[in-house]
This record gives structure tokens, sequence and C-alpha cells, in this order.
């Protein structure tokens, strides 16, 4: 019954059923309809094993009250719905208000088969473009979304307006240009790690990504691999080739690949490696040619293609 799915914060693309087991600690059988997030995952693990939370902010809140069958406890009583940094919604408690945005719409699409979703509706087989309007829903008398009640309860539209703002002047919003002043770089495990850590070892590593050795240099291979996963529209490149220079201007070429595209709706890595007579060189360059536009089999027909590229070896 939810309204949209994946993309959108339309609660069919938002709200998903989780199913935990703890023996001794939840009831078998029992259910919460309590609102809750995967950000509660880190503070409910912390309190239940006694470990330390992070010093910085941290976005989720202790559900552990709620596993343990506490049907009054409400650890989390508002959540912001963020979609590609844009505050597209807010909630508190039963009420959730959907500022004006526009989100790509499912109604209509036919689900698909064999690991692929239906065909998208809208031009070159994109999905369909949906708007909403400032709109309020009662999520506990409509999970649906359908009737929208802004005028039955204006001041708890003015509320959630005020909840909206404090989350713009603390986390941003694209759709307002708003910077918020809590925003911070993304955290990264180890990010100071000297080359020497590196578990994988060759010419290349650490080199720009125009590939410059930095002096000519004996090598006698090159190996690049690339990830398929069609259903996400993305596809092995149709051609790959590898080039090399001793000056970055003359370059000549010492292997192509050629690929053809095929069905295929399982994640796949293809590894594109050539080993040759010993050659001097400075530069080398790796040419891959993205399929473009999926194919006319595929339910993004006529959509943009994506190409994805790992690491490239030098050796």
């Amino acid at each position: 019954p939810l309204r949209e799915g994946k993309g959108t914060m339309w609660e069919g693309g938002s709200r998903v059923p989780c199913i935990m087991r703890w023996p001794g600690r939840i009831s078998a059988g029992s259910v919460s309809h309590q609102m809750a997030a995967t950000i509660d995952i880190l503070p409910t693990i912390a309190s239940i094993t006694g470990a330390a939370l992070p010093t910085n902010p941290i976005d989720g809140v202790n559900i552990q009250s709620i596993l343990e069958g506490d049907t009054r406890a409400t650890p989390r009583k508002e959540y912001y719905y963020y979609y590609g940094g844009e505050l597209i919604a807010v909630r508190k408690g039963k009420m959730k208000l959907f500022f004006p945005h526009s989100y790509r719409s499912y109604e209509g699409v036919e689900p698909g088969q064999g690991g692929y979703p239906g065909i998208y509706k809208g031009v070159l087989g994109k999905y369909g473009v949906g708007k909403s309007e400032l709109a309020l829903y009662d999520l506990d008398n409509d999970m649906t979304e359908s009737k929208e009640v802004s005028e039955m309860y204006p001041d708890v539209v003015k509320t959630l307006k005020a909840l909206g703002e404090k989350a713009r002047e603390e986390l941003g919003d694209r759709l307002t240009g708003t910077i918020g002043r809590g925003v911070r770089s993304i955290g990264r495990l180890d990010p100071e790690r000297p080359p020497s850590s590196l578990e994988v070892s060759h010419q290349a590593v650490n080199k720009p990504v125009n590939i410059d050795l930095g002096e000519i240099t004996v090598i006698s291979e090159i190996n690049c691999s690339f990830l398929q996963n069609q259903s996400a529209w993305i596809f092995f490149p149709t051609e790959v080739e590898f080039e090399i220079s001793t000056d970055g201007f003359d370059y000549s070429s010492v292997k192509r690949f050629q690929h053809k595209t095929e069905i295929s709706p399982g994640h796949e890595v293809i590894d594109f490696s050539h080993v040759f007579s010993q050659e001097k060189a400075r530069f080398v360059k790796v040419k891959a040619k993205n399929i473009t536009i999926c194919p006319d089999w595929h339910p993004g027909a006529g959509g943009k293609a994506w190409l994805f590229a790992d690491e490239i070896v030098v050796k």
C-alpha cells in the first residue's frame, strides 16, 4: 500500500521491514510500530555492548528499549527525510510534512523480472517525474500518503516547518541552498596511512590518475578491472585500450580489447590484463569506451549508462 518506491522519500522509498532475533531479550512474535532508522543501529549496539560513542555528534538514537519490548518507549520522536542532500520531508510522531519538491515516479510501472526493475515511464525510458507541494500526512491513519491534511492541522504544519528549518541550519538543504553549520567532511578510516602499508604494491600506486610514473621506467604489465551491474545501469566497456608514452604526447598502443555486451543481470567484475615485452615508458593511458546508452532490451533503454573502473595496475 506504500506510495512510490526506491529513490523517493515517500513511505514506499523509506519504510522497510526489520526482523530481529535476540533470544532471551526480544520476545518471539512481538511487533513494534515505533519509529526507528538504520542510523540508530550504531548507538543501540554501543549501548548493548557498553562501548563508547564517538565524540562527534551522531544522528542515531539508542532504541534498545524498543527491542526489549517497552511499548511506551519513544527514543526517536523526530526524523529528517534527506535525499541527495535535499530535505524532502520531516516527521514528528505520526505526522509527516513534505516540502515542495520533484521526485521520480513509479506510478503505472509494472514490476520487472530476472533481477531487472520494470520499464520506467517518461522520456528515453527514464522514470516519470512527480511534483509535490507543501503537504501533510497522518501516517497512523494514512500510511498510503494519499490524504493531504494540512488545512486540518495548521498548528502541526507550523511546528514541522520549524523543525525543517532547524534541520537546515544544522545539516543544510540543497533544495533551499542552505549550508548547514554542522556539516563536516566525511569520516574515513586511517586516511593518513603511508604508501608502504598498502596491501597492493605496483609502480602506479599513488600516481596521478593520468598515470605519470615520474620518470622513464621499464614496464611489462598493465591491467584494469571494471564492474558490471546491469540492474543499476552499470555496463562493462565495449572496448579497452592500453597505451604508453615516454613524453606524454606521443602514445603507442600495446593492447586493445573488444567486449560484447550481453544480457547479464548479475554483479560481475572483469579484469583486462596484458603482459608484454619490457618497454620503456613514463606515461600510461587506459582508454575505455562506455556503451553510452542502455540497450533496447534493458529497462532503461535509451537512457545513459554508467562505466565503473577500478584501480589501474602497472608492473
